[in-house]
């Protein structure tokens, strides 16, 4: 699990805010970006930098 850093404009416009939390799905590269799933505010999976992510625990 991992939460956003910073604000995220999705490619449709709609935006993903600070402390959204989603699911790795798949790892670009060396970790450089990560595919993230995330279900809320909504569901949305976008391709994110490894700089804009932390770590989080899953419970």
């Amino acid at each position: 699990m991992v939460a956003l850093s910073h604000d995220l404009t999705l490619k449709d416009g709609r935006k993903l805010p600070v402390g959204a939390r989603g699911a790795v799905v798949f790892v670009h590269g060396d970790g450089e970006a990560y595919e993230v799933e995330f279900v809320d505010p909504f569901h949305a999976v976008a391709t994110v930098p490894a700089p804009s992510l932390s770590r989080v625990s899953a419970a």
